[in-house]
């Protein structure tokens, strides 16, 4: 099992529209073979003082069953399409794709 963390920087202005497109695929995400979470994330107001605030930013939180099971998803029709009609309204992408090593 694998958990994909997506920190995904979007244009001033545009995050609504952001966490809308990906609620929108997340019922389509979902029913692929592999995938057991796809959730959008941003952060909530107000803040705790400690908590850092990444403003314009959107986190996605995926697991998947294997690697294999993530690049087919990256390689789906959607996806493709998502990637290329957002793609102007993104400033940058920082994947972290982990592992999970609890005991139960």
């Amino acid at each position: 099992m694998i958990t994909v963390i997506a920190e995904i920087k979007v244009r001033a202005g545009h995050l609504d529209a952001i966490v809308k497109r990906f609620q929108a695929l997340q019922a389509e995400v979902l029913a692929e073979e592999g995938c057991y979470q796809y959730t959008p994330l941003t952060d909530t107001l107000p803040a705790i003082e400690r908590q850092s605030l990444a403003a314009d930013t959107l986190f996605m939180v995926e697991r998947w069953e294997s690697h294999t099971h993530l690049d087919a998803h990256l390689k789906t029709v959607h996806m493709v399409r998502h990637h290329e009609e957002t793609q102007d309204q993104v400033e940058s992408v920082t994947l972290r794709i982990l592992t999970d090593h609890s005991v139960c």
